[in-house]
């Protein structure tokens, strides 16, 4: 087994690139790699030298490249100057495109990110440049765009992402929002629009038929904020029951 090389004793007069480089918030769109992950990748600089060039904004900040530093200086390698820049051994590249799009280009490439990771990316996404549209979020994050939908509309529900009247595709093109919130002026209109629903989905049996305002509380219950509720409910509209009753429920406003 190899082992990672330990760094010289003589590093009092080195400085660390931490101390010195800025990090651009797109890195912080995945997780760091884990102690044996960075472990592993120090083995691999110390036997086969730097493959992945670090990548820099225009005005020096660390957009890709974080853990390979790291993994350099684990094996004692310099990687700063006393001007504080990268040294000529560090290989490195400036780029002047989205650092968003970068990081996660590069890295839905090089790592094998789990559903969950790819989730976050895509909230993290939302939060740093709500103005992208849901398709083009969905794929630097390499998710489907109605998964972005519905991060977008709990995040506008909780107050976390700011609602916009339109956003900006790929092509750089301006589009306004659908609006996807339908205003009833009473609930005979609600109560007829899920009946509407329900046989529209073809689904008239009594098998397995629940409650509305019953399914509603289980998804509370496990934690869905209103957004992915309502959601949910409009997906499963041909199996539930629905009453005027649960309808003028429905349509009275909060307690403050």
């Amino acid at each position: 087994m190899t082992r990672v090389p330990k760094a010289p004793d003589a590093q009092t007069e080195r400085r660390s690139w931490r101390d010195v480089l800025a990090i651009h918030p797109a890195c912080e769109l995945l997780p760091s790699p884990s102690e044996d992950e960075l472990k592993a990748l120090a083995v691999d600089i110390a036997e086969n030298g730097q493959l992945e060039p670090i990548r820099l904004t225009p005005s020096g900040s660390i957009i890709d490249g974080r853990s390979r530093l790291d993994a350099m200086e684990m094996i004692g390698v310099r990687t700063v100057a006393a001007d504080g820049t990268l040294v000529d051994a560090v290989k490195s590249e400036t780029e002047d495109g989205d650092p968003y799009a970068l990081v996660m280009s590069l890295n839905v490439r090089r790592r094998q990110l789990t559903r969950a990771q790819k989730r976050k990316a895509a909230l993290e996404l939302l939060r740093q440049g709500p103005e992208r549209s849901d398709r083009r979020i969905a794929r630097l994050a390499g998710v489907d765009h109605k998964t972005v939908s519905r991060l977008r509309a709990e995040g506008e529900t909780t107050g976390e992402i700011p609602r916009l009247d339109s956003t900006v595709g790929e092509d750089q093109k301006t589009r306004r929002r659908a609006s996807g919130v339908k205003v009833f002026d009473d609930a005979k209109e609600l109560n007829g629009m899920l009946v509407d629903e329900a046989k529209a989905k073809g689904s008239k049996a009594k098998h397995g038929r629940i409650n509305v305002g019953t399914r509603a509380r289980e998804l509370a219950v496990a934690g869905d904020v209103p957004a992915t509720i309502a959601r949910k409910l409009t997906d499963e509209a041909g199996r539930l029951t629905f009453t005027a009753t649960d309808a003028v429920a429905l349509l009275q406003p909060p307690d403050n």
